[in-house]
């Protein structure tokens, strides 16, 4: 079975993955898939739809089948669609994975040629950014100091860990503490070395 060629971009909430996602979309590098917002996108009124906006509004993630089923069902729609191509276009993962288990799920239909992981030390760095984009996007799971937390701690359980789920020739490392432009270079480096 043909799998889409993925970058996998990692990094707590705030650390730019979702602006180093869209730059590259709007370059026409490849096509940006955040995860939030695949599950932002359905209908509050569905059952799916609510147990997301009850945990978002607690910093809690959703679990990992229904978060890869919601992405898978996305990618297959923008393919029938002829929006999306395996042989043309090139994934840019915003949020997903976030658990080992989500690493497994998604084997099956993408080939991870890169991960940058967007590490922050400044914590600050990471709650003025939000406080930012909280204004801007209006988005629940940004607006609560205590749901950050939790999102923060989320990342650090769940999803920092996964780096060793890949080969670490594949694995690139930028600090996100830095102006969003200098961060963005450094991932641009390590994506034309890789494809």
């Amino acid at each position: 079975m043909d799998r889409f060629s993925t970058l996998v971009l990692l990094g707590p909430p705030g650390s730019g993955k979702g602006s180093i996602g869209k730059t590259l979309s709007l370059l026409r590098w490849g096509k940006h898939i955040s995860s939030g917002d695949v599950l932002r996108s359905i209908s509050p009124r569905s059952s799916l739809g609510q147990e997301f906006q009850k945990r978002a509004k607690k910093g809690l993630l959703m679990p990992d089948e229904e978060v890869v089923s919601c992405v898978k069902k996305y990618l297959e729609k923008e393919e029938k669609l002829r929006l999306l191509s395996k042989k043309r276009d090139y994934l840019i993962l915003d949020g997903i994975p976030r658990t080992e288990r989500q690493v497994e799920l998604l084997q099956p239909f993408i080939a991870v040629r890169l991960v940058i992981c967007l590490y922050v030390k400044d914590q600050q760095v990471l709650a003025q950014r939000i406080a930012g984009r909280a204004k801007k996007q209006k988005r629940v799971d940004d607006q609560d100091p205590m749901v950050l937390k939790k999102r923060l701690e989320e990342y650090e359980t769940k999803t920092a860990g996964i780096i060793k789920k890949y080969p670490s020739h594949i694995v690139a490392s930028v600090a996100a503490d830095q102006p969003l432009v200098k961060v963005f270079q450094e991932a641009l480096q390590h994506i034309c070395k890789t494809f």
